[in-house]
Order: structure tokens, then C-alpha cells, then sequence
């Protein structure tokens, strides 16, 4: 699975926690910055993850590393890449009209 992964200053440590974790299973992880702990714009970073992937075939998980510790954010990220996606719904594609 291919990942990109970005974070500001404050969720440095843990982004590199997290890329450790997924490449050690076998997951192609692009790391878009922040590189270190400078202080960084989160909005640049992410323009710059959202840029890296393909439209229509991507989820978005935001993890506040000042709030969420490194077990947790782990598990989390380890569900959501297990889950399976749904039966497409009305509103896959576009918002169907009420």
C-alpha cells in the first residue's frame, strides 16, 4: 500500500513513529514534511500530501500529536488501512440532490 504522510512541528516525532511502524510491514510511505522540528505552516504540508495522491482513491486521517500518544495513533492508522471500503453510496462520485 502506498502512503503519503505529512505533519507539522508538533506531530514531528510522532510522524516518524508512524512511518517507522508502516514501512516495517511492507507499506511504500512518501514522507512530505515537516523534516524536522522548525516550525512549519500545517496547511503547507498538507497542500503538498494532497497533491501526491490519486483523486477518488484516498482517506484523509488528521491525528493531533499533542493529543493522541503513539499506541493510539498506531492503532488508528492500522484500522483504518485494515477497514474495507463500503458498498458505494448515493452520494459516491457527487452529492445526490434531496
Amino acid at each position: 500500500m502506498k502512503l503519503s504522510v505529512g505533519g507539522d512541528h508538533a506531530g514531528f516525532p510522532l510522524k516518524a513513529t508512524i512511518i517507522k511502524l508502516r514501512r516495517s510491514v511492507g507499506h511504500d510511505v512518501t514522507d512530505r514534511g515537516c523534516h524536522d522540528e522548525s516550525p512549519v505552516d500545517f496547511p503547507d504540508i498538507t497542500r503538498m500530501v494532497c497533491a501526491s495522491v490519486e483523486p477518488d482513491k484516498v482517506s484523509v486521517m488528521c491525528i493531533g500529536a499533542q493529543v493522541v500518544g503513539p499506541w493510539l495513533a498506531e492503532e488508528l492508522v492500522r484500522i483504518a488501512i485494515s477497514a474495507q471500503p463500503s458498498a458505494p453510496t448515493e452520494i459516491a462520485g457527487g452529492v445526490s440532490p434531496s
